[in-house]
């Protein structure tokens, strides 16, 4: 695994210190900010200081004008408005901003949101049907989708019933016949980067314009939801986000009482919105109806909030529950079988909701593209996660003749396509990697924001570190590469699969699910970690937490070079024999073409110029404990898991060939010597 510095822009160390001590920030966070992007006094001031006085005339938005006057009219006609969105956490906060702030002027607005199962994704001319008998709207305004519905919309209008389209998502060659509020349109608003929720949101600041009304009470939706669609957090999302957190008193009562249930009297962050709200309002859209997310918004009554907090409870617990068991599914079904340069599998009792979160989990352990599908009234569903720089939506461009629909970006997407040509797509995937990319564009590269000493990690560097927040896409949590040798290395009480790793006694550092690295801690000299900083509190102290994101090892260290010792005396009790079929290499370009994701890496001495070059393996030290790609010990001390591997490659030439016979027995791997001289 490689780490590099984002950007690794030369920095000008006299500007960096003038502007720190004018904006009393310290060096290292302007630094951060300097490879954000964010290097004059301008930008600067505006990252520290946009405020709600600084957000954009909604008026600047293209149709805007037309769109609040068509509103206006609806109102004063006591017109039925059906709001429909999507069924995610944006298009759930984006009907209710509006929903809401139009309660406040007609009793005449209803809302639906599709459901995954029985309605499909967004808007189509059967749900229309079904809304246009059941609820009988007057004017239909979408929020967060329909830009690609130029069908759709004229279905719905030669019922009588006229259209407007609030979207954010990409223009279309052919656009809807309609009034249409888009952040994509070149116009004077010129900021590309709201979510679904925040163009209705800049509606809502349209129309509370033209009323005299305040529009501060729906920040703080807004915010919840520009954070879960992982939209841009700069610029006007920045500022939505800053101040719609200073508002969070504002929310609704059923938000208000999922945060509280979920985080007491803590600080809510953008951080902690994103990876436990939004995932909990995700849940009732993708497993159940979105309906019940939406309550929390728009609902007072209060049984029906507790029953509805109660099912997002529910369906949270089984979308962790069903998504580990749709990755383990998915790593029973690769098995030894897993040769090609991509994953794809395909269950038809997988839930199409969870699929990509699965797929990104299996991208992380596999280092592959991977893509899952599962069936939706008897078509394919499928999602997919990309990694190194392979780009997943020039992959299914490159399929699209047996594709039934695809979108998405470089790194994720969604595509459909009949059983019948899954074979044929599995083929077309698997020779477009072949043709268009090497070894090279699947190797691990982790950036991280600086390099810091552990003099320079303090708590008052963690307190400096807030300017940044809000934290989220393109402005994320900053990540720190620290080298470290000696730790005090402990499995925690309460769930030994963490580390806990001591540093000193103002820094430590804590490693998630890492047992696997146990030992390479006691065995190596140098570990090189990217962390992210927290400031940690216990018993009134305050200190200061790493959270380990990647490490890598080297250095072996004098305790390992004695295990070896006897590892390699161990080979000499086998029976001696020179017959074992082997193949042989006799240098490092032709090692490195041996070594694939299914290759063993033996080494019995820590000074073997080799290591230095072979590229993209896992470290181990005696142990194999990670057999989803390449892997490197030292030594073997024992013969279990070699079935996972395909090759096994022996750096040194074995002391005994009976002992390279006895692994012959156990694995049908090709094994692989140093030619002699």
């Amino acid at each position: 695994m490689i780490f590099k510095k984002i950007n690794n822009l030369e920095i000008n160390i006299n500007l960096i210190e003038s502007l720190s001590n004018k904006f009393n920030i310290n060096k290292k966070v302007m630094e951060i900010l300097f490879n954000r992007g964010i290097n004059t006094e301008d930008k600067i001031n505006k990252f520290l200081y946009d405020d709600i006085n600084n957000l954009k005339d909604p008026f600047l938005l293209h149709n805007m004008k037309d769109v609040v006057a068509r509103i206006k009219l609806a109102i004063k006609n006591n017109e039925k408005i059906l709001l429909f969105g999507d069924y995610d956490t944006d298009g759930i906060c984006g009907v209710s901003i509006l929903y809401n702030y139009l309660l406040t002027k007609t009793n005449n607005v209803i809302t639906y949101l599709p459901n995954r199962f029985s309605d499909g994704y967004g808007l189509s001319c059967p749900c229309i049907d079904k809304i246009a008998e059941e609820k009988k709207p007057d004017l239909f305004i979408t929020i967060d989708c329909g830009i690609s519905c130029k069908k759709e919309v004229d279905y719905i209008k030669n019922m009588g019933i006229d259209v407007i389209v609030t979207d954010h998502h990409e223009l279309p060659n052919e656009l809807p016949n309609c009034l249409i509020l888009n952040t994509k349109f070149e116009q004077p608003f010129n900021f590309k980067g709201l979510c679904g929720a925040g163009v209705s949101f800049k509606l809502v600041q349209a129309l509370c314009y033209e009323f005299n009304d305040n529009f501060e009470k729906y920040l703080p939706i807004c915010a919840i939801a520009t954070i879960a669609d992982i939209v841009p957090l700069i610029g006007e999302n920045r500022i939505i986000v800053k101040e719609g957190l200073k508002r969070l008193k504002m929310l609704p009562n059923g938000i208000s009482l999922l945060l509280k249930k979920t985080f007491g009297k803590a600080d809510v962050s953008s951080t902690n919105i994103a990876f436990k709200i939004a995932p909990i309002l995700n849940s009732a859209g993708r497993l159940d109806d979105a309906n019940i997310s939406l309550n929390l918004f728009i609902s007072n009554d209060l049984k029906l909030i507790n029953n509805s907090l109660n099912k997002l409870n529910y369906l949270n617990e089984k979308r962790k529950e069903i998504c580990n068991n749709i990755y383990d599914d998915a790593c029973k079904m690769l098995g030894n079988n897993n040769n090609n340069n991509i994953i794809i599998l395909y269950n038809k009792n997988w839930d199409i909701g969870v699929l990509g979160i699965v797929c990104a989990k299996l991208c992380e352990t596999f280092n592959k593209p991977t893509i899952l599908f599962g069936e939706n009234n008897g078509e394919l569903k499928g999602s997919g996660r990309s990694v190194g720089s392979i780009d997943i939506f020039k992959l299914f461009s490159a399929c699209s003749s047996v594709l039934n629909n695809f979108g998405g970006h470089v790194k994720a997407g969604g595509l459909s396509l009949n059983e019948t040509n899954l074979k044929n797509f599995i083929n077309l995937a698997n020779n477009h990697i072949k043709e268009n990319y090497t070894k090279e564009d699947f190797i691990l590269v982790k950036e991280y924001d600086l390099e810091l000493t552990t003099n320079e990690i303090t708590t008052d560097f963690i307190k400096d570190l807030k300017i940044l927040e809000p934290l989220g896409h393109e402005n994320n949590s900053p990540i720190f590469k620290i080298n470290l040798n000696s730790l005090k290395v402990s499995k925690m009480k309460n769930n030994l699969n963490h580390l806990l790793l001591g540093v000193n006694k103002n820094f430590n550092l804590i490693s998630f699910n890492d047992d696997k690295n146990y030992e390479n801690y006691l065995n190596f000299n140098n570990k090189e970690f990217l962390l992210e900083l927290e400031e940690n509190s216990f018993n009134s102290k305050n200190s200061v937490k790493g959270i380990v994101r990647h490490v890598n090892f080297s250095s072996p260290n004098k305790i390992l070079q004695s295990k070896l010792n006897a590892s390699l005396v161990n080979q000499l009790f086998y029976e001696k024999t020179l017959d074992v079929k082997l193949k042989y290499f006799n240098s490092i370009t032709q090692l490195n073409e041996i070594i694939d994701d299914k290759t063993l890496i033996i080494s019995y001495n820590i000074n073997n110029k080799l290591l230095k070059e072979i590229r993209n393996v896992n470290i181990a030290s005696l142990n194999i404990n990670k057999t989803n790609t390449s892997t490197l010990v030292y030594g073997l001390e024992s013969f279990e898991k070699l079935n996972s591997f395909k090759k096994i490659v022996f750096l040194e030439t074995p002391l005994n060939f009976g002992f390279i016979k006895e692994i012959k027995n156990k694995t049908n791997a090709t094994i692989f010597v140093p030619k002699k001289d």
